[in-house]
């Protein structure tokens, strides 16, 4: 799955396919995306991060929103 989706998604073509969801996706969408994430690796060995860096322009309720994420999906985890 690689990072969290930092950078908007483009086709081979080079149209936009999505936007970045940390950048301009919703509190829900960032939440989302992290219990996807969480769902694909059944939390094994799951680094929650941006990749290399976090834009400057994310919103820091999107920050919050991660970690609020893997905080919620920790005790899914440490329950199964």
């Amino acid at each position: 799955m690689g990072g969290i989706r930092e950078r908007g998604w483009y086709d081979a073509s080079g149209q936009k396919q999505k936007d970045a969801i940390l950048n301009t996706g919703s509190v829900d969408e960032v939440e989302a995306h992290v219990l996807e994430a969480v769902a694909e690796t059944d939390g094994k060995g799951l680094i929650l991060g941006p990749g290399c860096v976090a834009d400057q322009l994310v919103p820091e309720k999107n920050i919050y929103a991660v970690r609020r994420a893997a905080s919620r999906y920790q005790r899914y985890l440490d329950a199964g």
